[in-house]
């Protein structure tokens, strides 16, 4: 099942050319089973190919995370800058304005506060006409880019690049050891391909060396071998006959 599995991985990640270029059998022939070498192969293609994918999906989401990371860094330091702005407009006008109105008897303290409101409010005009579509077009990129940040870097999201990231390891770690196992069955292979050859050399060897016997010699000694059986044959009769005498004793 888990070579089948790799083996579709192994399709599926081959181009519309290396396709074509794959010789097609007939329906009409057996199905023929992959060899070691051909397993072995594709073992190792599967582990190559997952490395490169996990190294490029590292990366992607390493390089998404740090410019994420840099826009928001950015935000908060422009967000900063504002409430500053803010906080010392605030302690620079509202103040004497409250303590102004309390002090009406003071007519320079309220040509100051308005001639201060006056250049406040031009400067805040210039600031806003020159930025307004700087503003416009960067304030939806901000949103847009602390949506994605917070997105980011929810535990859900963590969590699940954390169980991406383990599966693929796990994915990995199999893969290796199957590519273990097959190397120890090629190695299993080749000690008895090795043994089998030794053999085949001996018996090779011994069919050089053999010379058969010359036909005279051999008719000769097939001749002596018929002697030698009757007369075998004839002493055991012999022998049964005397047997025979001992017993009943005659």
């Amino acid at each position: 099942l888990a070579e089948n599995v790799m083996f579709e991985h192994f399709i599926g990640r081959l181009g519309p050319q290396d396709r074509e270029q794959t010789p097609q059998s007939n329906l009409s022939e057996p199905l023929q089973l992959l060899t070691l070498e051909q397993r072995l192969y594709l073992a190792q293609r599967e582990v190559t190919e997952t490395q490169a994918d996990q190294n490029k999906l590292q990366t992607k989401y390493e390089r998404i995370l740090d410019n994420y990371k840099s826009s928001l860094k950015e935000a908060e330091l422009r967000l900063a800058e504002i409430k500053k702005a803010k906080i010392d407009f605030e302690c620079r006008f509202f103040k004497p304005t409250k303590d102004s109105r309390l002090e009406m008897k003071e007519p320079e303290k309220v040509l100051q506060y308005v001639e201060d409101k006056s250049k406040v409010e031009t400067a805040f005009c210039q600031v806003f006409s020159t930025d307004a579509k700087n503003i416009g077009i960067l304030y939806p990129l901000y949103l847009f880019f602390v949506s994605n940040i917070t997105f980011c870097l929810s535990p859900e999201k963590l969590q699940s690049l954390t169980q991406e990231s383990t599966e693929l390891s796990n994915d990995i770690t199999k893969k290796r050891e199957m590519l273990a196992k097959l190397e120890d069955e090629i190695q299993q292979a080749e000690k008895e391909r090795l043994k089998a050859e030794g053999i085949n050399k001996l018996l090779r060897k011994e069919l050089t060396d053999y010379q058969a016997p010359d036909i005279t010699e051999y008719v000769y000694a097939k001749e002596k071998h018929k002697k030698l059986l009757q007369s075998i044959h004839h002493w055991e009769r012999k022998v049964a006959i005397a047997e025979a005498k001992m017993r009943f004793g005659v």
